[in-house]
């Protein structure tokens, strides 16, 4: 029996439990996804960096979920209010 296609949604749940991970998705996100289990178009959807298009793909995932995409700073200073 064929496996079912993972989810999007699944995916960055998992890449966000893991520091180790998503360090490695940081330095070379393209081979991250590459064994991620996503399809093509999942990863070249993730490689897009649009939220908007890759929130309505989590919300398809899960039609009866609410979905809250935000952004994160990574690795960026931020100012500290001066």
């Amino acid at each position: 029996m064929a496996r079912p296609r993972k989810l999007i949604g699944e995916f960055l749940i998992e890449l966000s439990e893991d520091k180790r991970g998503f360090s490695n998705y940081l330095e070379n996100p393209e081979s991250v996804l590459a064994e991620s289990g996503l399809t093509k178009s999942q990863q070249k959807l993730l490689l897009s960096n649009n939220l908007a298009r890759i929130r309505d793909a989590v919300r398809d995932e899960y039609k009866t979920a609410k979905v809250i995409l935000f952004p994160m700073f990574v690795g960026v200073k931020r100012p500290s209010g001066k």
